[in-house]
């Protein structure tokens, strides 16, 4: 096994949660803008403050990001990696991404609404990557548990093939 495969035994979630680049990018941008206020155009503060609801419930969640970034606060803290506190990020991250939804429909500045849909449109489709791969988990995890009880991968095939309409033999659906 090289290092970057899990071990059969363990189920595995993939982080469900906004990609570190994406968070990097959000992370620098805030810090760069923080950096230059007196100069930046009011919309950006305004996008900020919107960006930085979704960062404070990252770096709550991976603290390690916010220490990756030089904010020391975050230097004593370590995610936990446990379903629990993953279901509760999603919770948290849907509430934040209705607070977005709701915000394009009221906000006025052109700027703003156009980084909102981007960050909006960013976390949708990561909930349907986490989804994807849950998914694709418990498929695997059911199949391996039927191959244990004496199921083999062939009578899976043709009971698949069987619910699906496709030929046996062929391939083609029937």
């Amino acid at each position: 096994m090289n290092h970057t495969e899990q071990p059969a035994s363990v189920p595995v979630r993939s982080l469900p949660r906004l990609s570190a680049s994406v968070v990097t990018v959000l992370i620098f941008s805030w810090f760069g803008f923080a950096q230059t206020k007196s100069d930046a155009p009011a919309w950006i503060a305004t996008s900020n403050s919107y960006t930085n609801q979704l960062l404070s419930v990252q770096i709550k969640h991976h603290p390690e990001l916010g220490s990756n970034q030089g904010l020391s606060e975050y230097d004593t803290q370590i995610a936990q990696p446990t379903l629990a506190d993953e279901d509760q990020e999603r919770a948290e991250t849907e509430a934040v991404l209705a607070k977005l939804k709701s915000a394009v429909t009221q906000e006025k500045q052109r700027e703003v609404v156009q980084d909102l849909q981007i960050v909006i449109r960013k976390i949708e489709l990561q909930f349907r990557e986490d989804d994807f791969q849950s998914a694709s988990t418990q498929i695997a995890e059911r199949c391996k548990e039927l191959e244990i009880k004496g199921v083999t991968r062939t009578s899976l095939v043709k009971s698949a093939k069987a619910l699906t309409g496709q030929s046996q033999s062929t391939g083609e659906l029937s």
